[in-house]
């Protein structure tokens, strides 16, 4: 079902973003393949790396920047080095720059932060610099 609701979404014209929190790195290639098997053009979806952890409005733990830079290599290594890997999670004007800049992805999902203009643009910023 997801599958074909991937497909409708790009043929529509849309970029799907498509959220994995593997239980393992370990799985995550079978878990890529699996979902994108019957996808015409695997390069039309974001890829969101999302720990559960990581995700909270009070400022929730950050993964280990490793685990943000294996995601993103199995990411590209099992679907091609086209594809667009995100990473959100708690990001914010101290550590966007850092996590988008330094771990092999492509950019962020900002999520609470986005709620608040002012800190929203001082994240663009930072990663303008």
């Amino acid at each position: 079902m997801v599958k074909n609701k991937l497909n409708l979404a790009i043929r529509s014209g849309l970029v799907p973003i498509v959220s994995f929190r593997p239980a393992s790195f370990e799985s995550l290639a079978k878990e890529l393949l699996e979902m994108t098997d019957k996808i015409e053009d695997k390069t039309k979806i974001f890829y969101l790396y999302e720990p559960t952890e990581a995700i909270s409005t009070q400022g929730a733990k950050i993964p280990p920047k490793e685990n943000i830079e294996t995601f993103a290599k199995i990411t590209k290594e099992t679907l091609g080095n086209d594809v667009v890997v995100i990473y959100g999670g708690s990001l914010n004007d101290e550590n966007a720059r850092e996590l988008i800049m330094s771990t092999g992805i492509n950019g962020g999902l900002v999520g609470a932060k986005s709620l608040n203009v002012e800190e929203f643009v001082n994240i663009v910023n930072k990663l303008k610099e």
